[in-house]
């Protein structure tokens, strides 16, 4: 029987199916690393690049709020230091490379090569062989996904663009805002549960706005939960939560409740001790065999 074969991304995998409460890639076949919905998500944001690679451009110049007590002079000082947005040019060089090397190895090229367009207004030369090869990248890369995806080297640029999506969308303020939930998933067991918002205004219509509650509890290890795809809504999860936070209080007062049943087994048992101690020091006071000893007791309680 031959080993089973999952998806490379591992917990990035957007393909996963839960076995036993438990997140796991998808099965792949043939000689593919990556799963066709890794696939798909490679293609997704190798086609957005341009787009984030241009939102980062205009972040360079953005500068930070000046305070009233500050000197608002254009001129800078003798020895100021100039500040440089140092993450964002190097998201946009990962973003360049990333895509080259991706270029080169869909088309099977060992060398960098320059890859001429129409000028790009605004720019310099050195942003406009930047930009070029991000757009190669959207038409190259996203028609030979396969290649990417049949070859080692291809699955870590694979999860490099996974990664740098990611981070760019952190630095320009896209990401979901989640929050750490204490309770652990009704489901797995797991701590994994987390609040995040969801951006709901685009699908919905203006009158079912108000019906629509941004705020979700999603389970980070499986699918779960009443609607199947490992949320809560808010009230579903307050409601869940009074739930354990009973089931946590009767459990303690359980746990104390045997606690004292126990004790109380422990006190009956060393009374119990002491009375057959005595008995048997009154036995050998008064030096009479212990069957007769103990028949002589009863008659006298008998009386």
């Amino acid at each position: 029987m031959s080993e089973v074969r999952r998806c490379r991304a591992g917990r990035l995998c957007d393909g996963y199916e839960v076995v036993a409460g438990q997140r796991r890639a998808a099965e792949v076949t043939g000689e593919a690393y990556l799963c066709e919905a890794c696939q798909l998500k490679t293609r997704k944001l190798i086609r957005r690049m341009p787009n984030d690679w241009c939102k980062l451009k205009l972040t360079i110049g953005e500068k930070r709020a000046r305070g009233q007590a500050e000197d608002i002079s254009r001129r800078p000082k003798p020895g100021s230091k100039v500040l440089i947005n140092v993450d964002t040019a190097e998201l946009m060089g990962e973003i360049v490379d990333v895509c080259d090397r991706s270029i080169r190895l869909a088309l099977g090229r060992g060398e960098r090569k320059r890859y001429r367009g129409d000028a790009v207004v605004g720019q310099s030369s050195a942003d406009r062989y930047d930009f070029r090869v991000v757009l190669k990248a959207v038409d190259v890369v996203t028609k030979n996904i396969d290649v990417l995806a049949s070859s080692q080297e291809g699955t870590m640029l694979a999860l490099k663009v996974f990664d740098l999506g990611y981070r760019v969308r952190r630095h320009l303020g896209e990401t979901l805002y989640r929050e750490k939930q204490h309770l652990p998933c009704p489901v797995c067991g797991e701590l994994a549960l987390v609040k995040e918002v969801q951006d709901k205004r685009q699908s919905v219509s203006s009158a079912n706005q108000e019906d629509i509650t941004p705020e979700v509890i999603r389970c980070l290890a499986c699918n779960g939960g009443p609607n199947q795809d490992g949320t809560w809504t808010e009230a579903e999860y307050k409601w869940l939560q009074s739930m354990v936070l009973t089931d946590q209080e009767e459990h303690e007062m359980l746990k104390w409740l045997l606690a004292e049943a126990e004790w109380q087994r422990d006190v009956c048992a060393w009374l119990a001790v002491e009375r057959q101690w005595y008995l048997e020091l009154a036995c050998a006071t008064t030096g009479m065999p212990w069957e007769r000893f103990l028949t002589a007791l009863e008659g006298t309680a008998d009386r």
